[in-house]
């Protein structure tokens, strides 16, 4: 359709202008490299969000709440790309806000995620105590002390699915997505991946959505602090049991080393006998 609409185009644009016999080839290319190059524009412009329709109206407004919606974007390294400065002082602000906030975000995200790690360790060995004392506990078998923070670490990455299902839901009531493709966004912003591929467009929803990000984000520094403590552990773990048996292969070997000893000397003052 766009190539036929195109070819309409140029024939009627030579129809209507006059030319004569000896220019009219000449003039049609002129005509020809003009157009492309316009489509060239058009493509641009649409790939950039910009509506060949109505090329003076952004497909942004740069509002206090999108404005909001954009620092938080930068400071938390999601980066859709949706929104951008274009002049110069923007940009030149941008650069010395994303400097100055970029690491006090990653701190108090990475703060967080300690900070609620060390909750949920001692909500868990609290609990263990408890039910240690407990009677009727007793005579259940709980599960070992690794296999408590194997099953934490379990139970934080299934709380972590849990609340970007949440959002996908909600984001199902404020956009025109459908429920996957919501999780998506929501999977993609949780792990600052940020592609920019789906962004919300309601405004008056951005706020909230803004408050659902940065708790996303502590959520997912509290899971990340959980893996990584208990990846620590189990290498601690192997490097101590590597140790051992570092202390036990010197006398084992020397021990070894003895009975092969004394079994060549036996076998050397031993009679030959045939058949033997």
């Amino acid at each position: 359709m766009l190539l036929e609409q195109r070819s309409r185009f140029l024939h009627t644009l030579n129809d209507v202008t006059s030319f004569n016999d000896s220019s009219n080839t000449h003039e049609y290319q002129r005509v020809l490299l003009a157009l492309r190059a316009y489509e060239q524009e058009v493509e641009s412009a649409v790939g950039a969000g910009v509506s060949p329709l109505d090329p003076y109206q952004p497909h942004y407004q740069w509002n206090y709440i999108e404005s909001v919606f954009f620092a938080s974007t930068v400071i938390t390294t999601i980066g859709y790309g949706n929104m951008a400065p274009v002049t110069t002082w923007g940009r030149f602000f941008c650069i010395l806000y994303g400097f100055v906030g970029i690491p006090v975000t990653l701190s108090v995200i990475a703060d967080l995620g300690t900070i609620f790690a060390n909750m949920v360790l001692a909500i868990s060995k609290k609990f263990r105590r408890v039910a240690k004392k407990c009677a009727p506990c007793k005579e259940l078998k709980l599960p070992g002390e690794d296999q408590s923070r194997g099953l934490i670490v379990f139970g934080s990455v299934l709380a972590l699915l849990v609340y970007i299902a949440i959002g996908g839901g909600l984001f199902i009531l404020w956009e025109d997505w459908s429920f996957f493709e919501a999780f998506y966004f929501c999977f993609i912003t949780m792990t600052t991946i940020g592609l920019g591929d789906l962004v919300p467009a309601r405004t008056e929803f951005m706020l909230v959505c803004t408050l659902y990000i940065l708790i996303g984000l502590a959520l997912t520094s509290t899971i990340i602090e959980l893996v990584r403590r208990q990846y620590a552990e189990s290498w601690q773990q192997m490097k101590e049991f590597s140790g051992k048996l570092g202390e036990l292969s010197g006398p084992l070997a020397e021990h070894l080393r003895r009975i092969r000893g004394s079994r060549r000397g036996s076998q050397h003052g031993r009679p030959f006998v045939k058949g033997s």
